[in-house]
Parts: C-alpha cells; sequence; structure tokens
C-alpha cells in the first residue's frame, strides 16, 4: 500500500493506494481503516481517499479480501501535525 503524503499539517488530505495489491483468486474487495474512526469498505475501489481534521499519529491499515475470503492486511503510520490556533476541518 502506498500513501501519500504520509505526514503533514492538519488538515491533512490523504490518498491511499492498494491497486499493487494481488491475489491468485482474485480480488474482491479492499477496506480502508484510516485510524481516526473513519472507514470506507468493503469496495472494489483500490483507491481511497480522507482528510485527517486533527493532529495525532495514525494507523492506516487496508485490508483485501479475496473471492474465497481470505483476508491480508497491511498497515502505515500517518503523522499529522496541528498547527497552533489551526481551525478543524
Amino acid at each position: 500500500m502506498a500513501v501519500s503524503p504520509q505526514s503533514g499539517l492538519a488538515p491533512l488530505a490523504v490518498t491511499a493506494d492498494a491497486s499493487r495489491s494481488s491475489a491468485a483468486r482474485g480480488i474482491a474487495s479492499y477496506r480502508f481503516d484510516f485510524g481516526d474512526g473513519t472507514v470506507i469498505g468493503p469496495t472494489i475501489n483500490a483507491i481511497a481517499g480522507h482528510t485527517y481534521c486533527h493532529g495525532g499519529t495514525f494507523r492506516l491499515t487496508v485490508t483485501v479480501t479475496d473471492r474465497f475470503g481470505l483476508r491480508s492486511s497491511a498497515y502505515v503510520y500517518v503523522q499529522v501535525v496541528q498547527p497552533v490556533n489551526a481551525v478543524s476541518c
């Protein structure tokens, strides 16, 4: 999984890309857990976007499920810095 950007100032818009994932039996779905309570999926889309509104370190996890229900997950940490006097989104 690739995440861009992986760090920055809040509000931070990120894109998680799991399109390089593969499964011998074919991929049925993707699930993106952005670590701040936001979950996208299950979905057939390999790319998902999200905006972090507050500072913190968040574990972004993608879970790929194949056509037989077998799952595999990968994660990265996203570092979001809350600027002084910043307005939340």
